[in-house]
């Protein structure tokens, strides 16, 4: 049952590692948050595995959007992408 236990937790962990691991690509992570994270990848080769592959799928994605001609993206408002998005669940009613 113990082994069960110490699985379970480790598993929790990695889910919140990974939530962590996401979220530090976006935005700065609180100290709590950093120090939470730099502990379990210090002892779990998966999670560190996947922040690596994280950041460097972040960097493909932004080398590539910076290729894309930005002119031809065409921007819209969240109040509008929210109108568009309603009006479209509408229709299908």
């Amino acid at each position: 049952m113990g082994n069960d236990n110490i699985f379970n937790k480790l598993e929790w962990s990695c889910q919140k590692a990974t939530e962590l691991i996401d979220k530090k690509l976006v935005i700065k992570l609180s100290f709590k948050e950093n120090l939470q994270l730099k502990v379990h990848k210090g002892i779990c080769d998966a999670c560190r595995t996947y922040e690596k592959q994280s950041r460097l799928l972040q960097n493909v994605l932004e080398d590539h959007l910076l290729k894309i001609n930005i002119e031809n993206i065409k921007i819209i408002s969240n109040n509008d992408l929210k109108i568009n998005i309603l009006n479209h669940i509408n229709e299908k009613k």
